[in-house]
C-alpha cells in the first residue's frame, strides 16, 4: 500500500475531527450535569454529546479504510498499542498512589488499571484490538469474495444490526465485536470498490446535514414531549446509539466528505492526527476523568448560564491540546525508548 496515501492530510484531519467531538461528549457526559426539567441549556448539552459513538463509528471506518489491503504488520503495531494503553494507565495509577487519593482506589479501579484491557479500562480499545488481531484473517475472508457477495453480506449486517436495533432498541444477538467487524468490513468495501460509488461532495454534505438535523429535531421533540409524558425524557438522546442508523448516517457521509477533500500533505495535521489516541487513553482515563471534569473543571457551577455551550467546547479544545501535547512529549521520547526494545527482541 502507498504509504503516502496513508497518511493524507484529509484523513487524518478526520481523525482529529472525531477524537475533537468525542471530547466534546465527555465533557458533557462527565461533568454531572443534572438538569431537572427540560431547557435550552439540557437541550443544548445533549446535542453536544453526539459525537461520542460518532466519532468511534469513524475510527473504525477509517481503520478498515486503510487495513483491508495489509497481509501482516499485527504484531510490531499491536504491540506498540498495547504499550501505550498500560503506560497511561500505569502513570495514573502511581499519581494516584502518589498523592494518596484514597478515595479513588476502590477495587475495580485499581484492577481496570492493571489490567486495563481486560477490565475495559477504555472499551473502545477492548473492542479494538480484538479487531485488530485478527485484520489479516478478515482480510482473506473479504478479499476471498465477489463484490456483490461483500455487498450483500455488509447489507446483512447493515439489517441485522443497524436497521432491526435502531426500530426496536434491540441488538438483535450482537454486540460491539461484531459491530466493530461491521464498521471494518464497510471501511474496507469503500477502499476496493469506492471507486464505482463516486458520490458528490455537496450530496452527502445534505444528506450529512438533513441527517444532523433530523437527529437533532428528535432530541429537542423528546424533551418537549417529556413535559406531557416524563418516561420519554429517558430516550431524548436515543438516536445517538453506537449501533443507531443516524450514526452511520452521519460517519458515512462525513467519511466520503474528508475522503473527497483535496489538501496536500499537512506536517502539522499529520503531528496533530497521531496524538489522537493518546488524547483519549488521557482524557478519559478512570481518574483522570475525576481530575478534568470536577477538580480541574467543574462546568456544572455553569449550568444556567447562557455561556454553557461555549464553556464546554472551550473547554473540550483546552483539554485536547493539552493532552496532545503530553502525548507528543510521549511519542518523542517514551515510545521511541519502547520500539528500540521491541526491534532488539
Amino acid at each position: 500500500m502507498d504509504k503516502s496515501r496513508e497518511r493524507q492530510s484529509n484523513f487524518e484531519l478526520l481523525r482529529i475531527f472525531a477524537m475533537a467531538v468525542i471530547v466534546i461528549h465527555h465533557a458533557c457526559v462527565h461533568s454531572g450535569f443534572t438538569f431537572q426539567k427540560p431547557s435550552l441549556n439540557k437541550i443544548i448539552v445533549e446535542m453536544l454529546e453526539i459525537g461520542g459513538k460518532l466519532g468511534v463509528v469513524i475510527f473504525v471506518l477509517i481503520s478498515g479504510y486503510f487495513l483491508i489491503e495489509k497481509k501482516n504488520g499485527v504484531l510490531k503495531k499491536g504491540f506498540m498499542l498495547w504499550g501505550q494503553v498500560f503506560f497511561y494507565s500505569f502513570l495514573f495509577l502511581g499519581m494516584v498512589l502518589f498523592f494518596h487519593e484514597d478515595r479513588l482506589l476502590s477495587t475495580g479501579n485499581i484492577l481496570m488499571s492493571i489490567f486495563p484491557v481486560i477490565y475495559r479500562q477504555y472499551w473502545f480499545f477492548s473492542v479494538y484490538i480484538i479487531i485488530y488481531i485478527m485484520f489479516p484473517y478478515i482480510n482473506k475472508f473479504a478479499r476471498s469474495m465477489e463484490e456483490f457477495e461483500y455487498k450483500k453480506l455488509l447489507i446483512i449486517m447493515i439489517v441485522m444490526w443497524v436497521i432491526i436495533p435502531t426500530l426496536t432498541n434491540q441488538q438483535l444477538e450482537s454486540n460491539e465485536i461484531l459491530f466493530f467487524l461491521l464498521l471494518y468490513l464497510g471501511g474496507g468495501y469503500m477502499r476496493l470498490y469506492g471507486e464505482k460509488y463516486k458520490y458528490k461532495k455537496h450530496t452527502m454534505f445534505k444528506i450529512n446535514i438533513i441527517t444532523l438535523i433530523f437527529t437533532w429535531s428528535t432530541v429537542l421533540g423528546f424533551n418537549i414531549i417529556s413535559e406531557k409524558i416524563p418516561f420519554v425524557g429517558g430516550y431524548t438522546t436515543y438516536f445517538y446509539g453506537l449501533q443507531k442508523v443516524t450514526i452511520l448516517i452521519l460517519a458515512v457521509t462525513l467519511f466520503y466528505i474528508f475522503e473527497n477533500l483535496h489538501i496536500k500533505q499537512n506536517k502539522l495535521v499529520n503531528i496533530v492526527s497521531s496524538t489522537t489516541f493518546g488524547v483519549y487513553l488521557i482524557h478519559d482515563n478512570v481518574f483522570m476523568r475525576e481530575y478534568i471534569w470536577h477538580k480541574i473543571v467543574n462546568l456544572e457551577v455553569y449550568i444556567d448560564s447562557i455561556f454553557l455551550p461555549v464553556y464546554i467546547v472551550g473547554v473540550s479544545v483546552i483539554v485536547y491540546i493539552v493532552a496532545g501535547g503530553i502525548e507528543f512529549i510521549r511519542k518523542q521520547t517514551v515510545e521511541k525508548i519502547y520500539e528500540k526494545i521491541l526491534e532488539s527482541i
